[in-house]
């Protein structure tokens, strides 16, 4: 039994070695491309075949596909489909219209009918149109060229003592609003008459004034005339028309009157008063007068009305700011 297991052994050690070839050769160069196949004969032998190749497979044998690196860049497409897909369009007029788009600027804004708008912004164009836009204005007529006629009146230099005492302070960058009752208000005597008045205080430097009433139709409205007056409460100017331009109401704003007035040299208060109320009691302007020739047509003159004051020159500046 021992002789026969000796035997058997060189069988068994040939039979391994012809198994481990035959893997040998499935795992070299060719076994991967499907071309050779195994399989164990009759007699127990390992058999290797090559298969015969096809026309196309010959063909690629032949002329093997040459790989692109991994890491190869390819170069730009030199057409492209425009966006109607009508045709081709070269690379660099595609590019060049995609920096354009990149220049344009839009702006966005709510119209009168609560809509939001959005529109290209051509800057050029913008500049043009703003400086030929049509004035928002209009302006007074009144009965002399000019925006004022000098003259000479009879003035108390103590008109104004009692007002001056209560007046508000008036700051750059804020806008006051005028109101004829109340603390802040009191009366000046001009021509023995007292009339309703209110009064403000300058800081020094104050060069001019803005000022705005608005008016709605058949609601009665401000329409004040001013005096300056100095350091010691006298009074150095009166301005008896202080409005020059009327705007149109719009869909954000009353229509309103105003006007720029320059502070004198040393005026240190502005009074404000209504020439239409003596005593309290409105009456129609005098013939003649530049009340008569300023005021509005379809608003009545009143003591109460809304009516600002601000320090600077704001012509146009939008009111609902």
């Amino acid at each position: 039994m021992a002789n026969q297991l000796t035997a058997g052994r060189p069988f068994i050690g040939l039979f391994c070695l012809l198994i481990l070839s035959a893997c040998a050769q499935r795992g070299g160069s060719g076994a991967d491309d499907g071309r050779f196949y195994s399989y164990v004969d009759a007699q127990g032998q390992l058999v290797t075949v090559e298969r015969p190749l096809a026309a196309e497979d010959a063909q690629q044998e032949a002329n093997p596909p040459v790989a692109e690196p991994a890491d190869a860049v390819l170069p730009a497409a030199a057409w492209a489909v425009d966006a109607e897909g009508q045709g081709y369009r070269a690379a660099e007029e595609v590019e060049a219209e995609l920096a354009e788009r990149e220049r344009q600027r839009f702006v966005t804004y709510v119209d009168e009918d609560g809509q939001i708008q959005r529109q290209e912004y051509d800057r050029e164009q913008a500049r043009e149109a703003m400086a030929n836009r049509p004035r928002g204005w209009q302006s007074l007529d009144g009965p002399v060229a000019g925006n004022f006629v000098e003259s000479v009146r009879a003035v108390p230099a103590n008109c104004c003592l009692a007002v001056a005492t209560s007046a508000l302070e008036l700051e750059a960058g804020r806008e006051f609003r005028v109101s004829f009752a109340g603390q802040q208000s009191g009366t000046v005597a001009l021509d023995e008459q007292q009339f309703p008045a209110t009064a403000f205080a300058l800081p020094p430097g104050a060069s001019v004034l803005t000022v705005r009433t608005y008016a709605r139709p058949d609601k009665p409205y401000l329409h004040p005339q001013a005096l300056f007056l100095g350091q010691d409460r006298v009074p150095v100017l009166l301005v008896d028309n202080l409005f020059q331009r009327w705007f149109e109401p719009t869909w954000y704003h009353y229509g309103y009157l105003e006007g720029q007035v320059e502070v004198p040299e040393g005026g240190a208060w502005l009074v404000l008063f209504l020439s239409y109320a003596p005593g309290g009691q409105l009456q129609a302007p005098a013939p003649g007068t530049v009340l008569e020739y300023t005021r509005l047509d379809d608003a009545p003159l009143g003591k109460t009305g809304d009516m600002t004051v601000r320090l600077g020159d704001e012509t146009g500046r939008n009111p609902a700011r």
